[in-house]
């Protein structure tokens, strides 16, 4: 249950309650639209960052002209991005005339407000280095020279380089063995010779290599990296010196798309971590070929979602994100600038007020599905048409959009209010009539997400169910999942669990939680709880007087003999079963009814016992139903446990909520919650 103070407490035992509500929309969608379209033709390699004085700096690596393969490096200082002008123009880096394309580029703001510019070039002495240009001056002017940090002899190719601002450089290193990761870093005084990881388990080395993206954490690093057919993520910690490798982004077992050029970075506008890349699609799967620019999201880098792809990119060979404070997020490729501004209350296009407009509104919530909400507004002389956007025109009032819905009552105190739930625009309408004009919203939680196709295969090999379920929440953009700390044997390893192409993300969560008895629910803030429902859970609140109507139901279809099998042990083919038996309910009924389940995921005759009794449990559980209409309570959820008295009927217990009604309408002054509850 939701933390209510007081007095909104007793506001709701109250026989004289006086709703208090709010309605608020609000658009934090990154639609990313163009701002600017540039002349260049070259697929460029490219990187950007932002300095000190906000002015965005972006470096490339041309193409070399016809019959050489020398390449020109430059750069440019954009102070105001809404100037094309300034995204034409760019200044040749002093002696930056021959440089390798392959190698790439990379630029980052250092500690002392310090700018420096990475490149590569290859030597007709069988030598090759690595370069690093300086700015101290917000990148206006540069060093006239390079500094070389590192000398390779014989000539050594880089694949990649990138820079996460911590005085640091990252490379793809092209070696004998194959390409591995290596880094320089500057001390104060000197850059440190190159040093190549160690103590990193399989994959230590990639046959091929496209470009690396790195991250400072404040304690570690964390990289991105290319291998053409997969995107890997690695972490450094440089105090203890060790590596650790989690599991792909992209499975590399799923063929025809490669992920090439990854670039991270952290986005305080809406304090998440944006990854983009190119990825191309050859065909093989799909049936068509397409190039596309792809921005996934996280809140930690270890678990990436899906994103989005923005076809209109033309990204050629290199793509770069930055975040202009007080601004917004720039998606740059070679030929598109495009931008998506910092959500701020402030702003008419993103954030308006529907309190005083709202009519009524109807919502369902129930465990294990996305809670919808429909809301009918007053639109009289059509108030709020222009806040509703299109494709074109990014209004608040727009597509996924999100809506949020605040509820209580008056109280000794003023109106108390709660964040009950907030819903994503999924439907809009006008309705018109000669004594009305209404606007009407249907919108959903943004667990509705797990509902979204998965678009790349995912294998997940020995991992427990708690990485597996943040992996999924992740995959489908719904991050940092609540799930319990103890209980249930959440981090015992699975064999392997497959997230499969083309089915709903949702399935695969629901085949794990089946496995270990869990349920779960979306908060206001978005965030996914998951929780054991055990039989002794206390209830949070109590409902006698309160009662409107009360409908008990008892249900005699249901299982009383379950039987569960699995393995006999992480890597073992053996089968072992597990059994729960209702005597009780097979005496009462003279009815034997066997629920079977078989998976390989359950691991060890315990494991597959305990499931045969949670399942049993819930078969017990379903077969008591109860649905009471009582007051509107802002603090229950689903699976909360409540108390219910009603002396007329001889009827006194818990029962836990499975879903949840809402109904307010302002012309019938009702305010009331409908609650569909289960026994314990």
């Amino acid at each position: 249950m939701r933390d209510l103070s007081e007095t909104l407490q007793a506001a709701i035992r109250s026989t004289h309650r006086v709703p208090a509500l709010a309605l608020t929309v609000e658009d934090r969608v990154q639609h990313f639209p163009l701002l600017h379209a540039l002349d260049n033709t070259d697929d460029v390699v490219q990187d950007a960052c932002i300095a000190a004085d906000k002015s965005i700096i972006r470096v490339w690596v041309d193409n070399p002209p016809s019959g050489s393969i020398r390449c020109t490096y430059r750069y440019q200082r954009i102070t105001d991005p809404t100037q094309l002008s300034q995204w034409q123009s760019s200044t040749i880096f002093g002696s930056g005339t021959d440089l390798d394309r392959e190698g790439a580029c990379a630029v980052s703001l250092n500690p002392g407000n310090i700018l420096r510019a990475f490149g590569f070039r290859t030597l007709t002495n069988n030598t090759s280095q690595l370069l690093v240009w300086t700015s101290t001056n917000n990148g206006q002017t540069w060093s006239t020279s390079p500094t070389v940090i590192a000398t390779f002899s014989p000539s050594a190719n880089i694949k990649g380089i990138s820079s996460a601002g911590n005085n640091d450089v990252f490379f793809l290193l092209e070696t004998t063995a194959g390409i591995v990761v290596a880094f320089c870093l500057w001390n104060g005084s000197a850059w440190s010779a190159p040093q190549q990881w160690s103590n990193v388990p399989a994959l230590a080395t990639f046959a091929n290599g496209s470009g690396l993206a790195v991250a400072w954490l404040g304690d570690r690093y964390h990289l991105v990296i290319s291998t053409k057919v997969s995107l890997l993520n690695y972490s450094y910690w440089p105090g203890s010196g060790q590596w650790f490798i989690h599991t792909e982004i992209l499975d590399s077992s799923y063929t025809g798309t490669i992920h090439l050029f990854p670039r991270i970075i952290f986005d305080p506008g809406s304090q998440r971590y944006l990854l983009a890349h190119i990825q191309n699609d050859n065909g093989v799967r799909s049936g068509l070929v397409s190039q596309t620019v792809r921005v996934r999201s996280a809140t930690d880098p270890r678990y990436w979602s899906n994103g989005a792809s923005f076809r209109d990119g033309l990204p050629g060979r290199g793509v770069s994100l930055v975040s202009r404070p007080d601004d917004g997020v720039y998606l740059i490729t070679a030929r598109r600038v495009y931008r998506s501004p910092h959500f701020r209350y402030e702003d008419e296009n993103q954030f308006a007020v529907l309190t005083n407009a709202l009519l009524s509104y109807e919502r369902v919530e129930q465990l294990n599905q996305p809670a919808r909400i429909e809301i009918t507004l007053d639109n009289s002389n059509g108030q709020w048409n222009d806040l509703i956007g299109s494709q074109t025109r990014y209004r608040p009032i727009n597509f996924n959009a999100s809506l949020c819905l605040y509820e209580g009552y008056r109280t000794s105190s003023g109106d108390e209010i709660v964040r009950t739930g907030t819903y994503r625009i999924t439907q809009i309408a006008l309705e018109r009539a000669p004594n009305r004009h209404l606007l009407k919203l249907v919108a959903l939680d943004l667990s509705r997400q797990l509902d979204h196709v998965n678009l790349h295969q995912d294998t997940i090999p020995g991992f427990g169910a708690r990485y597996i379920i943040t992996r999924i929440c992740s995959r489908a953009g719904i991050p940092d999942p609540d799930i319990p700390l103890s209980g249930g044997d959440l981090d015992s390893p699975i064999l392997s669990f497959l997230l499969p192409t083309g089915q709903p993300m949702r399935a695969a969560l629901d085949e794990i939680c089946m496995i270990y008895q869990l349920s779960y629910f979306l908060d206001p803030d978005e965030r996914l709880h998951f929780r054991f429902l055990p039989a002794d859970e206390a209830p949070v609140w109590s409902f006698q007087p309160e009662l409107e109507t009360v409908t008990f139901t008892s249900n005699a279809d249901r299982a009383n003999h379950v039987i569960v099998s699995g393995r006999a042990a992480f890597s073992s083919s053996a089968t072992v079963n597990g059994e729960a038996y209702d005597e009780a309910n097979v005496h009462h009924t003279g009815i034997e009814r066997l629920a079977y389940r078989a998976d390989p995921k359950i691991n060890g005759s315990d494991r597959c016992t305990a499931a045969a009794l949670s399942l049993l449990n819930e078969q017990r559980t379903l077969a008591m139903q109860r649905v009471l209409t009582v007051p509107y309570h802002p603090g229950l959820e689903p699976g909360d446990v409540i108390s219910v008295s009603d002396p007329r009927s001889a009827s006194t217990g818990n029962v836990r909520i499975v879903r949840l009604d809402s109904r307010y309408d302002r012309a019938s002054a009702t305010y009331a919650h409908r609650l569909h509850c289960s026994g314990t």
